[in-house]
């Protein structure tokens, strides 16, 4: 790649983080994190098993419709 492509390509993302709500910056920095991505993976999985289990009965009852 041309150093004047490099150049380019560096301003024009360093223009986007700039866009970039503080929130969306933080989130980019946790994604290489891993011991926060071990926590949301295990969160979420919480979120989906606990969900499973309270609307279990509900489930069934569709589950017997098809």
């Amino acid at each position: 790649m041309s150093t004047f492509l490099q150049f380019d390509v560096q301003k024009n993302y360093d223009q986007e983080i700039e866009n970039l709500p503080p929130r969306l910056l933080e989130l980019r920095t946790k994604i290489h994190d891993a011991n926060y991505l071990d926590n949301a993976i295990n969160r979420i999985a919480y979120i989906l098993s606990k969900n499973l289990i309270d609307n279990s009965e509900e489930l069934q009852l569709n589950s017997e419709e098809y």
